[in-house]
């Protein structure tokens, strides 16, 4: 018998022809086909109050970079990856050499870091990840009153004594 690691996620790998190297343990795929279909659920970025968005100049480029960078652009317009914008505000992209000298298009986005408002949730614990996926009916209960806030894998919620008096006291 083989000693393999789990694949998780092999349908897709078929419909989309990656290639997967047993040895190395690597997957890889030819070309990415396009964005990924649209989802329910929406992404807002929320800034820090009384902040502005981000405007930055390009940086100075040598006019081999500013070549890779226009055929690397319109490649990623004609995937539909990106579109045009006359938008005034954005951050700079740079260059960085990978391995086989070819260059890595990397956007420079340090300053927005700064304003934006970070997520701050803890990771969910592991036992109540394979409860979930059992689906054990007793899979977790907290002992003692949380005085503050919780979190879970689904939220990070403040304690409110009159809403979770049932739940958090059991």
């Amino acid at each position: 018998m083989v000693d393999l690691d789990v694949i998780l996620g092999l349908d897709w790998l078929a419909r989309h022809r990656a290639s997967v190297d047993y040895a190395e343990k690597d997957v890889f795929l030819e070309d990415l086909l396009g964005l990924p279909p649209h989802r329910e659920i929406e992404f807002i970025i929320k800034f820090a109050p009384g902040t502005e968005p981000i405007s930055r100049a390009p940086y100075r480029m040598a006019p081999a970079k500013l070549r890779e960078l226009k055929t690397q652009l319109q490649e990623l317009v004609d995937k539909g990856f990106i579109q045009p914008s006359f938008s005034p505000r954005g951050a700079s992209v740079l260059f960085v050499k990978k391995k086989d000298v070819t260059m890595r298009l990397c956007i420079d986005s340090r300053q927005l870091n700064e304003i934006v408002v970070q997520n701050r949730y803890s990771l969910p614990r592991i036992d109540e990840l394979f409860n979930q996926l059992i689906a054990d009916p007793s899979s977790y209960h907290l002992d003692e009153k949380t005085p503050t806030l919780f979190s879970s894998s689904y939220d990070h919620c403040p304690n409110q004594p009159t809403a979770s008096a049932g739940v958090l006291e059991t």
